[in-house]
């Protein structure tokens, strides 16, 4: 299966903050999901032992949805208060 697994996770728990945005290639069963977090960055799971392996800084900006290319070398974040995209590869 190609693609990718994408998905926005409930309301944030706080008003000021975006809600958590999650982003994995399709059949990653075995790598890594990539979760927004409250800092404004991204944390780095491994989905084999569900725990925290790293966090990319993509600058600030309250991501707000995340994707990953088909082949899984490309991070693509909204980036809401830029109004922009962080390529993250």
């Amino acid at each position: 299966m190609t693609g990718i697994v994408a998905a926005q996770i409930g309301a944030s728990i706080f008003d000021d903050q975006p809600p958590l945005a999650l982003a994995l290639p399709a059949g990653a069963a075995d790598g890594v999901a990539y979760v927004s977090n409250q800092k404004g960055n991204i944390t780095l799971i491994d989905l084999k032992s569900f725990e925290t392996t790293g966090e990319i800084d993509i600058g600030g900006g309250s991501p707000r949805g995340l994707g990953v290319t088909a082949d899984g070398k490309l991070l693509v974040v909204a980036v809401r208060d830029k109004g922009d995209l962080a390529v993250v590869d």
